[in-house]
Formats: C-alpha cells, sequence, structure tokens
C-alpha cells in the first residue's frame, strides 16, 4: 500500500476553502484514535505560508498538524507514508527528523516526486525550507479524500481487512495499540470530532 510507479499531482492552495473538510477531519479523529497521547495542533487556516505571502494549504481544509512526542510522531509519519497511496497523502513533513535523519532542517514528502520504493518522495533540507519546527507533523490530503468523510471510513477498512488477514495468516495477536501501528479492531462509531486546536505553523 505504499508508493506506485504512478506519480500523483500535487494540489498544493488552488482550492482555498472557509473551513476543514469532513474528510479532513475524519482522518485526524483516526489518527487520535490509534495513537493515544497525540494531539490535534490545528486543521483549517486561513492565512498565508510561514514567511511568505502565498495562503497555506490549510486554507483549504486538507492540511492537518499531529503533535506527539518524538517516538510516537516517529510511528504516526512511518503509518501514514507507508500507507500514502489508500489515504491520498500530498505532502507530509517531518520537521525534527522523528523519522528521518536530517541536517537540522526537517524533510518533507511530496506525492509529485515519488516513484514508488522506499523513502521515495522524500526530500532532506538543507536550508529552512518548510520551517523549523517542533514535534509534530504536517499531514496535506488529497482533494478526493479530504471531501469524504466515507472516503476515509473506506480506506481504513480496506487497511483493516489487509490487517485482519496477515494477523490469521500469522496467528499475531493484536498490535500493542501503544506502538504506534494500526490495531485490528475497528473504532467506535463514537469516535467525536476534533476540529478545534492550536493552528499549525505550517
Amino acid at each position: 500500500m505504499g508508493g506506485t510507479d504512478t506519480v500523483r499531482p500535487y494540489t498544493g492552495n488552488r482550492d482555498l476553502a472557509t473551513g476543514a473538510r469532513p474528510g479532513t477531519v475524519r482522518f485526524m479523529d483516526y489518527i487520535l484514535f490509534f495513537n493515544p497521547g497525540a494531539r490535534n495542533l490545528g486543521i483549517y487556516a486561513n492565512r498565508p505560508v510561514r514567511g511568505g505571502q502565498s495562503r497555506s494549504v490549510h486554507a483549504t481544509g486538507r492540511a492537518l498538524d499531529i503533535g506527539a512526542d518524538r517516538p510516537q510522531l516517529a510511528q504516526i509519519i512511518e503509518g501514514i507514508y507507508r500507507h500514502r497511496d489508500l489515504f491520498h497523502v500530498e505532502e507530509l513533513h517531518d520537521y525534527i527528523g522523528a523519522w528521518i535523519p536530517t541536517e537540522g532542517f526537517g524533510a518533507g514528502y511530496r506525492c509529485d516526486r515519488d516513484t514508488g520504493g522506499l523513502f521515495s518522495g522524500w526530500r532532506i533540507y538543507t536550508k529552512n525550507t518548510i520551517g523549523r519546527g517542533g514535534s509534530w507533523t504536517h499531514v496535506e490530503l488529497a482533494p478526493d479524500m479530504a471531501n469524504s468523510a466515507e472516503r476515509v471510513d473506506q480506506a481504513f477498512t480496506e487497511l483493516f481487512s489487509v490487517i485482519e488477514e496477515s494477523n490469521e495468516s500469522t496467528s499475531n495477536p493484536d498490535p500493542d495499540p501503544d506502538s504506534g501501528r494500526l490495531p485490528v479492531k475497528k473504532p467506535s462509531p463514537r469516535v467525536r470530532n476534533r476540529t478545534t486546536g492550536k493552528s499549525g505553523k505550517t
């Protein structure tokens, strides 16, 4: 469920919105549900990028910032990147080198650089390009996924099915919920929407 030979286009900030999109909110719900202690640092924010004049992708309602301590952040980034095509992830940032060792300026994934394979689509920065941030990750979803909570549900359902089949074939128990890996059981339908929180800095 990782990258493929087909390079997906990057949308950027071409589709400005007036609030968080339903699929983005649902995606955040899943990430926080499966990663206790992680925090919603913001989804929608109508503002320019830090240090520039163009609008942030947060102004499209398709970007989300997830905060966590360094070990958990590494697991979250690795999990989202591993399933980037399934979730239609367009951009992903590792500001502090939690998952990818960097030279102090972080690293960023973009779908239009991804030709498939391990670490494909990533760029390690040698100057302050994406902003030298703290312990969080910035994620951008493609419009089709961000626009539909049902599409996000379908993606996670597909992932659960693969995990269930893998566990049945190996007779392994459910993953430790504190490990950052997705558990087999589906979340409660009462997962709360978390559309508020401190705005991110991306």
